[in-house]
C-alpha cells in the first residue's frame, strides 16, 4: 500500500493530472465439467469505488464496493453460455486457482466477442496474490482533448522515465 500511495502521489504531482486510480488486469479461463476451456477471459479489477467505470447494465447491477467473491460478466458470456443468469455462480481459474464468484450483472462492452469480467480489486488481488501492487494505474486529467491528454501523458513519461520506471 505504501509504494502504490507514494507513486499515485508521484502521479498526482504532475501538472493537469486530477486523480489516478489503482488497477489490476489479468486473465483466466472459464471451467467447465472440472476442466479450464481455452476460453480466455479477461479480468479487469478496478478500485470498488471507480469513478472511472460508467457502464451500460443490461441485467442485474454493477459492482459494489463491499462485493466480494463477486462479478459482472459481458454480454459475450451469453454466447458461450447462453443459459447463464444473473445470481448464477461462475467457475473460472484466475492464477491458478478456481473460485465461483457470483455473477450480479451483466454489461454492454461495445459488442465485442472477447469473454471480459469486472471484480473489485481487493478480490482479485488476493486471488492473484499480488498484495498491494497495481498493474494499471488509470490517470484522470484536468482537461479531456486530446491534445490536453497527450501533453500529461508525455509529460508522465518523461517524468518516470527520469525516475528510472520503465514506462509502456
Amino acid at each position: 500500500t505504501q509504494f502504490v500511495n507514494r507513486f499515485r502521489s508521484v502521479l498526482r504531482s504532475i501538472d493537469g493530472v486530477t486523480d489516478v486510480e489503482v488497477w489490476l488486469s489479468t486473465g483466466g479461463q472459464l471451467v467447465r465439467e472440472g476442466e479450464a476451456t481455452d476460453d480466455p477471459v479477461a479480468v479487469l479489477a478496478p478500485p470498488g469505488d471507480s469513478a472511472l467505470v460508467e457502464p451500460t447494465v443490461l441485467r442485474g447491477r454493477w459492482l459494489r464496493s463491499e462485493d466480494d467473491n463477486a462479478i459482472v460478466v459481458n454480454e459475450a458470456f451469453l454466447d458461450e453460455l447462453p443459459d447463464l443468469r444473473v445470481g448464477d455462480k461462475l467457475r473460472l481459474d484466475i492464477a491458478g486457482r478456481e473460485r465461483d464468484p457470483v455473477v450480479v450483472g451483466i454489461f454492454e462492452y461495445t459488442g465485442m466477442d472477447d469473454l471480459i469480467i469486472y471484480a473489485n480489486y481487493a478480490y482479485v488481488a488476493g486471488l492473484v496474490r499480488t498484495g498491494n501492487r497495481a498493474s494499471l494505474y488509470r490517470v484522470v486529467t484536468a482537461e479531456h482533448s486530446l491534445a490536453f491528454q497527450e501533453r500529461v501523458g508525455k509529460e508522465l513519461s518523461e517524468h518516470l522515465t527520469a525516475m528510472g520506471y520503465r514506462v509502456a
